[in-house]
């Protein structure tokens, strides 16, 4: 984006909207914004501790990064299933208990999952 101005940066603006092509999601009512924090410990006590802070500093998310579902590096992973990483946490790690501590705060739990999962 480029102006002389500051007026002619907010004329310019449409670059940055059209660096995409149009979506391709038809339905897009279930995409919501907000701010995440990362949990690092992937242990139930972490998750329950990052979603009061979630809740606490009006954010929307707690972000649990590789690790749940195994070695996120070996094929034999499996992110169907919640199967921890003991080199990253010795748990215990109950996402479904996790999940609704967030639904009581008003916060919602996003999970990591690498491009080697999803295509398996």
């Amino acid at each position: 984006m480029m102006g002389k101005t500051h007026g002619e940066l907010l004329e310019n603006n449409y670059i940055v909207q059209n660096l995409n092509d149009p979506s391709k999601i038809l339905d897009e009512s279930w995409i919501t914004l907000g701010k995440a924090l990362r949990e690092g410990t992937l242990t139930t006590k972490g998750g329950f501790t990052a979603l009061d802070f979630v809740a606490g500093h009006h954010m929307q998310y707690v972000h649990f990064d590789a690790g749940w579902y195994g070695n996120e590096m070996d094929n034999a992973s499996d992110a169907s299933t919640v199967t921890l990483d003991l080199r990253r946490s010795k748990g215990p790690f109950d996402i479904e208990a996790i999940c609704k501590y967030a639904k009581g705060k008003g916060a919602k739990v996003m999970l990591y999952v690498n491009r080697r999962a999803l295509e398996k």
